[in-house]
């Protein structure tokens, strides 16, 4: 059978199959400490050990991985953590390049000259979300979760507005209109595939971006969407440490939390983009986090540098820090600036950020106990830090 051939045939199956309302994210409150996600897909040449699997499974609620892998590792996953969550990756908008020539050009989408439109980083094609394309997303995540043997939904990469920008070999045209696409467009036509995925099983999709990105692009206006849970791969920005260290693109950051969870939707934020002082902006993307997390986002921190240090070799003492429930909630992170500093209380503990570039000394109320066991009555905090105390 051809490749275009097997290309129709499976999403013919998959388009058939589609008969059912969309299913609930299976996904568990992270109201109660902190929670984190693990992504295994950029690591296919590394053999995990039992001691990184043991890590892995204690930091995390959710794994990401390609179906071989979640296939190889998810018993030992789960001996440490019965409760892990699997999600098989499919990329939601771009066809390797070993198989574009495969697909109909129906299926791609094209610049104004006519040309394929190709990602700069490895040339993978960019596709047609108005086409087979995205039964054949569907069908591809299904016959990922049977490889992978175990899962419990699909986490769909560059679903975001990354087609219309400088990312690709040139702007794309809208087949509907003949016409470049606008970004509001290009994301509403994303979403159909999004959409049809969700409605047979629990999808992730690699959406948001950043903060600044789910309020100007917007990805946000996928929220309107069937997805039930976004990742935002660069939560915190994109060009850092700059955007790390100005305070409107952080509260843009934090604010992406608070809003998306405002619309019942669970973010995986995401924060890979630096190789230097790295516990010290660890401990500035949890405390940020737990200012922004009501119950529906998960954490993930790495270094940029290739070759690590990854999460599981980062598993400093304030990821296992339980403080109990939040005893504040507002509708945006500046409900919970102090006057210099960002506080929010818990039942058992408090956290603090300092978005700026001044050094302040607070003074606590009462005893707390930072993650290494220090007890203490007063804090300081230097220019972009964050803690997490408990009493």
């Amino acid at each position: 059978m051809s490749m275009r051939m097997r290309v129709l045939m499976l999403s013919v199956m998959a388009t058939l199959a589609l008969a059912g309302p969309a299913y609930a994210t299976p996904l568990p409150s992270t109201i109660n400490g902190v929670h984190g996600f693990t992504g295994l897909q950029g690591h296919m040449g590394h053999n995990f050990t039992s001691s990184e699997l043991r890590t892995i499974a204690r930091q995390s609620d959710i794994v990401v991985g390609l179906p071989v892998q979640i296939r190889q590792y998810s018993k030992a996953l789960l001996h440490y953590n019965r409760n892990l969550r699997f999600y098989v990756y499919e990329n939601g908008m771009f066809g390797q390049t070993k198989d574009c020539s495969s697909y109909p050009s129906s299926w791609k989408l094209h610049s104004a000259q006519g040309a394929t439109i190709v990602s700069k980083t490895n040339h993978n094609c960019l596709m047609n979300p108005n086409s087979g394309w995205a039964a054949h997303v569907l069908a591809g995540c299904r016959a990922g979760l049977a490889l992978a043997g175990t899962g419990r939904g699909c986490f769909l990469d560059q679903m975001s507005a990354v087609g219309v920008s400088g990312f690709v070999s040139a702007l794309p045209v809208n087949p509907s209109t003949h016409k470049l696409y606008t970004v509001h467009a290009y994301l509403n036509d994303v979403a159909r595939v999004g959409n049809l995925v969700a409605r047979s099983m629990p999808v992730i999709a690699n959406a948001y971006e950043s903060g600044r990105k789910y309020f100007e692009a917007p990805t946000g206006m996928l929220d309107s969407t069937s997805i039930g849970t976004f990742e935002a791969e660069h939560w915190l920005g994109t060009t850092q440490p700059r955007d790390l260290e100005t305070p409107s693109v952080w509260r843009q950051g934090v604010d992406m939390l608070i809003e998306s969870q405002r619309h019942a939707r669970h973010v995986l934020a995401n924060f890979d983009d630096l190789s230097s002082s790295l516990a010290r902006w660890q401990a500035f993307n949890v405390a940020s986090m737990m200012l922004g997390n009501n119950g529906r986002v998960w954490l993930h921190f790495d270094s940029s540098n290739k070759s690590g240090p990854n999460s599981w070799q980062l598993d400093a003492p304030i990821l296992h820090m339980r403080i109990g429930r939040p005893l504040e909630t507002y509708r945006t992170v500046r409900g919970y600036f102090g006057g210099r500093t960002y506080l929010r209380s818990y039942t058992h503990g408090l956290v603090i950020c300092n978005p700026s570039s001044h050094t302040y000394r607070v003074t606590l109320n009462r005893t707390y106990y930072k993650p290494s066991g220090t007890r203490i009555r007063s804090v300081t905090m230097g220019p972009y830090s964050g803690i997490v105390l408990r009493h």
